[in-house]
């Protein structure tokens, strides 16, 4: 769950993109659920999901969390 703007680090970005390929090697996927999310923070969590293997949702709805959580709980599976 992000706004996909991380702010940590010296080269924020790149370092989120790193650490998502380290988890990556892994066999382990990683997903992103953006709530209202700029064109900016949309073009970066793309790159994200890209790198990890994962999916993208964009809520702009809160209710349609469960939804969204169970979605990617069975894709898991």
């Amino acid at each position: 769950l992000t706004d996909a703007m991380p702010t940590s680090g010296e080269a924020p970005q790149e370092e989120t993109l790193a650490a998502i390929g380290k988890v990556r090697n892994h066999n382990i996927t990683v997903s992103f659920i953006g709530i209202g999310l700029s064109d900016k923070a949309k073009d970066f969590a793309t790159r994200c999901i890209e790198v990890g293997g994962g999916r993208l949702y964009l809520v702009n709805n809160i209710n349609d969390l469960d939804a969204i959580v169970l979605e990617e709980y069975d894709a898991a599976k």
